[in-house]
């Protein structure tokens, strides 16, 4: 009954007019709790299933942002319209059903390089930032919600979390991810996840020095900024990224049917202690 659920949707790899239709069903069923993840994409193995070819970087945002203009004007109904961009030429469109209320849903975007970026903060309504330190992150949250103003912006971050009753049990758990990682896989498919923030390559030494180092952990994490500590510590670090301005957080655990109950009971009541979560209302499910 609370639950929102998003549609991450590759823009080249879906027609806007069709996209339409199949989001705002989604969120006629859902009254009004759907949302769009929108993303441009950037697997080139991905696109050449479909026989695309990944285009250049500034191109897929010019791409994405006619998308998402010719959604927006579906969704905003009226009579039926012609589109001539760069990427769609369209004739007469016009869409049905039109979203829940005739409210849009919201739209997410994790946009990081200075296009993407500008993308998320000119169109979203909730822009997925990485974050180094949360200190390190104050100043571009707010010049984030300063650029985007009058119109509302989110900025949230997504992080991975290791939670255990004790420290030496989330250290022992986290040698235990290390030392049966699949490192094969992981050089052939993901060496981008041990990469520092931004960077395209990563050789094959600078991987193996990560490996070596303690932050090796940070395999779990992938990029994003990592919380691997007990109950306590992890409420403390989920206010200090709201101190700097972060509105939310996208968690990633490693399992979640062991680790998301568990995060429930002990971290939840201490947000809502630090003022940081409302109490959720309790819900009656029928019978």
């Amino acid at each position: 009954q609370r639950i929102s659920v998003f549609a991450t949707v590759h823009a080249t790899l879906l027609h806007p007019v069709f996209a339409a239709k199949q989001m705002a069903t989604a969120d006629c069923i859902g009254r009004g709790r759907f949302g769009v993840n929108l993303v441009p994409g950037s697997n080139a193995g991905e696109f050449r299933m479909f026989g695309h070819e990944l285009d250049e970087h500034a191109n897929r945002y010019v791409m994405a942002q006619e998308w998402w203009d010719v959604i927006r004007r579906i969704w905003s109904g009226g009579d039926e319209f012609d589109f001539d961009g760069q990427f769609f030429k369209l004739k007469g469109v016009v869409g049905r059903p039109l979203p829940h209320q005739g409210t849009m849903p919201p739209m997410m975007n994790a946009g990081a390089s200075p296009i993407g970026r500008d993308f998320a903060i000119r169109n979203s309504d909730m822009h997925y930032d990485f974050c180094q330190t949360p200190e390190d992150s104050r100043a571009r949250i707010a010049e984030s919600k300063q650029r985007a103003a009058p119109r509302s912006l989110q900025v949230w971050t997504p992080i991975s979390i290791v939670c255990r009753p004790t420290q030496a049990e989330v250290d022992d758990f986290l040698a235990y991810c290390v030392e049966n990682a699949d490192w094969e896989a992981l050089d052939r498919r993901n060496v981008s996840r041990l990469s520092p923030r931004g960077s395209k390559t990563q050789s094959r030494e600078s991987v193996e020095a990560i490996r070596r180092h303690e932050q090796a952990r940070a395999v779990i994490a992938r990029d994003h900024y990592s919380i691997f500590c007990t109950p306590d510590r992890v409420a403390n670090e989920l206010a200090r990224l709201s101190a700097v301005g972060f509105d939310g957080t996208a968690i990633i655990f490693v399992n979640y049917l062991q680790d998301l109950p568990y995060f429930v009971q002990e971290v939840l009541p201490r947000l809502e202690n630090l003022g940081l979560r409302q109490r959720a209302p309790s819900v009656r499910l029928a019978s």
